[in-house]
């Protein structure tokens, strides 16, 4: 092949290569955010003593411009573990926490509930799963899995 030839092919492959990345850009620009938006979920601090607590943030965006809705946060765990929002406990339902705010049109907002553990006597440390459940006017949108761990 001759010179010619050859730039023609590289050009032709660089010609196809910047498409595939502009075509690629548009159709990830097209793709919807979800109408609300996890942006974070923590747990601060991960290691506590029985008579500390620790915080559980989330942080929450509405990427709806247009509607409010209604964010419903529920949490499961060791019967041990109990969940408050300021100095109240959160409500129950079917063995698990649960928390719902309004989150108005284009908001975002972060939340912080506050958790407690305890131990079974005798026992000296104990790592407890918490699975936190986020459902967006009642659909189930994101699930995330946290660890405590708790000492005397």
């Amino acid at each position: 092949m001759e010179n010619g030839g050859i730039i023609k092919v590289i050009v032709f492959i660089c010609i196809a290569f910047a498409s595939f990345l502009i075509i690629s850009e548009l159709f990830s620009s097209l793709t919807p955010k979800p109408t609300l938006e996890i942006l974070e979920c923590s747990l601060n601090p991960t290691d506590v003593k029985i008579n500390q607590s620790s915080n559980l943030i989330f942080k929450v965006k509405n990427n709806d411009k247009d509607e409010s809705h209604v964010l419903k946060v529920t949490f499961d765990s060791h019967y041990l573990v109990s969940f408050f929002l300021g100095n109240e406990p959160l409500s129950q339902s079917d063995g698990e926490w649960c928390f719902s705010e309004v989150i108005n049109p284009s908001e975002e907002t972060t939340q912080t509930i506050t958790v407690k553990a305890s131990l079974e006597h005798g026992v000296g440390q104990l790592t407890y799963d918490i699975t936190v459940k986020f459902y967006v006017d009642d659909q189930h949108l994101l699930t995330k899995k946290l660890k405590l761990s708790v000492s005397t």
